[in-house]
Order: C-alpha cells, then structure tokens, then sequence
C-alpha cells in the first residue's frame, strides 16, 4: 500500500496536475489548437544543495529553506510547476 501511495504521489499525480493544466490551458499561438507542454515535479523531487544532516538551530533552518527555495527556483525558470 505504501509503494502505492508513493508512487501516486512521485509520478501520477503530477502527470495528473500536468494534464489538467494542458487540457485548460489556452493555446500558446493564438488561433491554434496546440497547448502548451506542461511539467510538474513533486516537491519531495526537489535536491537542495545543502551540506547539513540535521537542523538543529534557526540559522541552520533558514540555510536548508534558502536552498529548497533555490531548487524549486531552478525548476521553476525551466518552466516547470511544483505539486505540494
């Protein structure tokens, strides 16, 4: 059940999301029925560059929150959406 649920939440749910988005979006050339193609990678897919094993003060908190924010930026220039 556990592989289950992970899996769902690692791969189909974000082909899910990228569907539905496709599907509502509008053509990205005016006139045209062609749609956009549209990425979405789950958050736990994210690979912050940061050294630490454990968070065990604020300072060390806001160096692993600025290098998931930096992830999830890279992902976002590449145009890609991020499921939580």
């Amino acid at each position: 059940m556990t592989l289950r649920l992970n899996r769902y939440r690692d791969k189909d749910k974000p082909e899910q999301l990228a569907t539905v988005a496709r599907l509502t979006a509008p053509p990205s050339i005016p006139g045209s029925t062609a749609k956009p193609a549209i990425t979405v990678v789950p958050a736990s897919s994210l690979k912050p560059n940061c050294n630490l094993s454990q968070i065990i003060n604020s300072a060390d908190l806001e160096q692993w929150l600025e290098a998931m924010r930096a992830a999830a930026q890279l992902e976002l220039e590449q145009g890609h959406r991020i499921s939580l």
